[in-house]
């Protein structure tokens, strides 16, 4: 009787792992080279759909992870050339493009899912080790991963935290910082050296190891970011005041000058946890406000605002729908005269451009120009001069955006055209269907945040957004803010 339930445990064990292996076999059958991508996409679909649910393995993580390369490995040629197909090819060709692109994405995203879903200790550890400390991975899937340390080992933790001092290029440093940042118990042993990396060489670790420290709880580096606060300027500066928010549980204000009254004053108390005052408000940014768009921060050195021109910005801003009449005030009329005003605060060093997208995409100037008199009037003519068009293409939009950006956002020296969008919309995004090419249909949002991700997976791009008018739709646009480090606003 007594050998009955350990001779259970092991049906159940030799049962898990032929199930392991079949969906080892199945993923390795189906991630082959395609001749056809889009009709490959459902069975590579259903072979990760076979790992869901499974105890993993440190194999079955092995075969997902070169699943997902195999697929961006095809998506980089098709990437590369859709939004030349998309300009030249017209909306069947366009449509084909995106239906090869979507069919490579849907099964990455896939992967990601479930392999973010592993909760065993074996699989969680090789996928940090592939992760976090190899480097043989794209720097987009290490991006996505990395926030599983918080899962893993504390040996492998322990490792982590050490490994950190002596990370030598950007991409390294980022991926360590964002992951020890996940940990529910900071380790204050590398405080320190995350100090140190808030003045690296390479902004997009200096904005992780601003963000860090803010999070970590350690009270002390309060004064540190103090005193960074007026040597930093543009989106830095704004990181090192959100760390501070963070960190204190106060905001006074964009100038060092009240912050360091206070820890003056407060900072022994604070550190030792003695200060306990509630959260004040430090008055309005008003610097930042008024040289803004729609009340963002323009504070980036090179700025491209992506603007919804949909004949839904036809509508009155104080009703959901029903163009608008004579005397109120449509969205498309807020919009152009928040831009006019936007375009004459930016300072003659900051550099800008503007695309403009309905079902098809318009661009104000080849590459970012500067804020000269001359440039800034000749875009507040063009943006007047715009007419609306049926469609929400969103994900053309980001597409063009990205492309005028740089291709190699993944690269971890690359230094991006744009360090800031300002993205405006006042509704859901619209594709045309390939099979079906000439007939609009509502996106899938979650692929668009996706091929943002892709296309920015170090956040080197602040991305804003705002909603525009009543009844806009907002969850996607806060959530692509939110992905990608930038500020959401709802403007009725």
């Amino acid at each position: 009787m007594t050998a009955r339930p350990h001779l259970l445990v092991c049906l159940l064990c030799v049962s898990a792992l032929g199930a392991q292996q079949d969906a080892v076999k199945a993923i390795r059958r189906a991630f082959r080279p395609a001749d056809d991508v889009i009709v490959a996409e459902a069975e590579r679909l259903a072979a990760v759909d076979s790992a869901k649910g499974k105890e993993g393995s440190p194999k079955l993580v092995e075969v997902l992870l070169e699943a997902w390369m195999r697929c961006h490995a095809e998506a980089l040629p098709v990437e590369q050339t859709m939004g030349k197909r998309i300009s030249s090819g017209g909306a069947k060709l366009a449509a084909r493009s995106r239906g090869e692109f979507d069919a490579l994405l849907r099964p990455m995203m896939r992967i990601e899912e479930v392999l973010r879903s592993f909760q065993d200790r074996a699989s969680v550890d090789r996928l940090v080790e592939a992760a976090v400390l190899g480097k043989s991975l794209d720097p987009r899937l290490r991006t996505r991963l990395c926030d599983r340390l918080g899962r893993a080992s504390p040996e492998l933790r322990s490792r982590v935290a050490k490994e950190l001092p002596r990370a030598r290029r950007p991409d390294d440093a980022w991926v360590m910082i964002r992951a020890l940042e996940g940990l529910e118990e900071f380790p204050v042993d590398v405080v320190a050296e995350l100090e140190a990396r808030c003045d690296d060489p390479s902004e997009l670790v200096r904005l992780a190891a601003v963000r860090a420290v803010g999070g970590s709880g350690v009270r002390a580096s309060a004064g540190s970011l103090i005193e960074r606060l007026d040597r930093s300027e543009g989106r830095m500066r704004r990181a090192v005041r959100a760390a501070l928010i963070e960190l204190t549980g106060r905001d006074l204000g964009p100038v060092s000058q009240s912050w360091q009254r206070w820890w003056d004053a407060e900072g022994e108390a604070f550190v030792a946890g003695r200060a306990a005052a509630p959260k004040t408000k430090g008055g309005d940014d008003a610097g930042a406000t008024s040289s803004g768009f729609f009340g963002i921060p323009q504070d980036g050195r090179s700025i491209l605002y992506v603007l919804d021109r949909s004949l839904s910005m036809q509508v009155a801003m104080s009703r959901q729908k029903g163009k608008a009449g004579a005397g109120e005030e449509s969205r498309w009329d807020r919009l152009v005269t928040e831009l006019r005003a936007a375009l004459d605060r930016l300072d003659p060093g900051q550099a800008f451009n503007i695309v403009a997208f309905g079902d098809h995409n318009l661009m104000w100037a080849e590459g970012m120009q500067e804020a000269s008199a001359r440039n800034v009037g000749d875009a507040k003519r063009w943006i007047g001069g715009l007419k609306l068009e049926l469609g929400t293409h969103v994900f053309g939009a980001f597409d063009e955006a990205f492309d005028l950006v740089g291709p190699r956002l993944s690269d971890r020296y690359f230094d991006p055209a744009v360090d800031t969008m300002l993205f405006l919309s006042d509704g859901l995004p619209t594709v045309r269907n390939p099979g079906q090419p000439n007939k609009l249909g509502r996106d899938d949002a979650e692929l668009v945040l996706a091929l943002v991700r892709r296309r920015n997976p170090f956040g080197s791009v602040t991305l804003h957004t705002i909603a525009l008018g009543q009844g806009s739709r907002s969850k996607f646009l806060e959530q692509l803010a939110e992905q990608n480090g930038g500020l959401f606003v709802h403007a009725k």
